[in-house]
Formats: C-alpha cells, structure tokens, sequence
C-alpha cells in the first residue's frame, strides 16, 4: 500500500545553491519536478507523453487489485485453494507491475537523461529566470518501486515456505 503514494523513479541533483528533484509517482500518475536555489523555488508537473501517464495509471490500479488481493487471503486463509490461487495472481501482478513501469521508465529516461539509472552532469533550469545550471545529478528506482520488488520477493518465499511445511 505505501508503494501507491511512494515515488517509483526519483531524479536528484545539487551544487551547493541549486538543488532540484525530480519524483515519478503512481498516485497521483505524474512526474514532478522541485527546484530551488537562496533566491527561487519552484515546481512542474514534467511534460511526458499522455500514454506514460496512462501506464502509471494503469499500474497504480495493478497494485490496487494485488493489495485486495493480499487482504483477502489473509481474511481467507482457510480456504486453501482461494489462497494459493489468490496468492499466485497477486505475485504475477506484482511481477508485471515493476516489469512494466521498468519498461515504460525505461523509454521515457533515454530520452531525458539516458537510461534508467545512473549520474551525470545536467543542465537545469531555475523557475522564472533565464539560463540554466550545471548540476551534477543522480537518478534511479525510488522507494516505491523497491517496496513492490520486496513485495514479489516476500510472497514468492512465502509460497515456497507454505510448500515445504504444507
């Protein structure tokens, strides 16, 4: 559940007196951008394509389905083949969400900084005034992306461990 409000890709940069933030996030599906310097703060509501937001959409109500599903088999644990059944769809939701918005990041970050993860120098620019900045910045999965890793993890060896003592 705190993967839905967590951000899922998250982009940070600083010199000393500009710093600049960028968070990908699945509620509400967008990519927003902070940057402040001692003179000016300001944000944006990054411009990526329509069919991006869509799929952060689209994986927000993936995690929906895999959470009620994960609630239910715990109301419902003595019903052995609704569990196991249950148990297997949340883990390949699960797996098709983070597959899925690695994917969809995937394309949206070569095109801005190059890939997926990773560092480098880029420019930025200050809210309401001219120019831009060098900021060497770093890039990568956020917290809500490696919540919903440990998540699939966590109900893969909870399904072994039912199998070996069941």
């Amino acid at each position: 559940l705190v993967a839905m409000v967590s951000p899922w890709w998250i982009l940070t940069g600083d010199n000393g007196t500009v710093e600049t933030t960028t968070k990908t996030l699945l509620y509400p599906s967008e990519m927003a951008t902070l940057t402040s310097s001692s003179s000016v703060s300001g944000g944006e509501v990054a411009a990526v394509p329509d069919v991006f937001i869509t799929v952060l959409g689209l994986l927000l109500l993936l995690l929906i389905v895999a959470s009620t599903l994960i609630l239910l088999t715990l109301f419902l644990q003595n019903r052995r083949r609704f569990s196991t059944i249950s148990s297997v769809v949340t883990i390949a939701l699960l797996i098709v969400t983070v597959v899925l918005f690695f994917y969809a990041m995937s394309q949206v970050t070569n095109i801005g900084v190059g890939s997926f993860s990773g560092n480098g120098d880029l420019d930025v620019t200050l809210p309401g005034e001219e120019g831009s900045v060098v900021l060497s910045c770093s890039w990568g999965p956020g917290v809500g992306f490696y919540l919903s890793l440990a998540a699939v993890l966590s109900l893969i060896c909870l399904q072994i461990y039912k199998r070996k003592i069941g």
